[in-house]
């Protein structure tokens, strides 16, 4: 399936409330409104840190991705760069090995910190290159937003993520680029059908992955039980 194909600044807000800020009595009077209830001490909150390098093309546009680069990067740089971006959580770092091309390949995952619970990303290296780099969209990204960025799309795949629970995997590729973003949704066929129905796609899908690929991945086939078609181009506003 199409998904199987493609792989897999800090803030701190302060939160004020009242008229409670200290004078030139200071602890005293923050020790007395406590008491009275009239006052809640400023709390710290956790970082809100997300990855959106690729609208922003911060600090290099895509297919770039922190300065890794496909065919020219290696593991020793993936894993320094990973090491110094503040939205991955670094505990969740792991490697398994893989195949890339029918060759031995390595695959370096990573979790982020706003998204423990959700999969954030990874880099296949093969041949000590990097060959793919795959990221979640935690934030708002749609297809409309990534046309008008990136330009029409050389093709389109869809097809249906699962013959039992329904589903639908809908794909643009931009193969000079090296680019291919995706949504995925697990349940609902209902984008797929209509463009299968209406050849365009419907406004309003978002992207949730990803993918900056090296140029020996792509193909000009059809995979698994996919379909390819040119850009059709969006659907007019119904």
């Amino acid at each position: 399936m199409l998904n199987e194909r493609y792989g897999k600044f800090h803030e701190t807000q302060i939160h004020r409330a009242g008229s409670c800020s200290p004078s030139k009595w200071g602890l005293i009077i923050i020790v007395l409104s406590i008491m009275l209830g009239g006052c809640t001490i400023p709390v710290p909150q956790g970082p809100t840190v997300i990855d959106k390098s690729f609208v922003t093309n911060n600090p290099c546009s895509p297919p770039c991705w922190y300065g890794l680069k496909l065919d020219v990067s290696n593991k020793e740089d993936v894993l320094a760069t990973l090491s110094k971006l503040p939205f991955i959580e670094l505990s969740s770092i792991r490697e398994q090995s893989v195949r890339w091309n029918d060759s031995d390949a390595m695959y370096i995952r990573f979790s982020c910190i706003s998204h423990k619970d959700k999969k954030c990303g990874g880099i296949t290296i093969a041949g000590d290159k990097v060959k793919r780099i795959s990221m979640a969209v935690h934030y708002e990204l749609s297809l409309e937003t990534t046309v008008s960025k990136l330009g029409a799309p050389d093709y389109v795949e869809y097809s249906v993520y699962h013959p039992e629970v329904g589903g639908c995997v809908i794909s643009l590729e931009w193969q000079e680029l090296g680019i291919v973003v995706n949504h995925l949704d697990t349940r609902n066929e209902g984008y797929c059908q209509y463009i299968s129905d209406q050849n365009a796609i419907p406004k309003g899908i978002e992207v949730t992955e990803i993918h900056y690929i090296a140029e020996d991945r792509f193909t000009s086939e059809t995979v698994d039980d996919s379909t390819r078609i040119p850009w059709p181009g969006f659907a007019d506003n119904e």
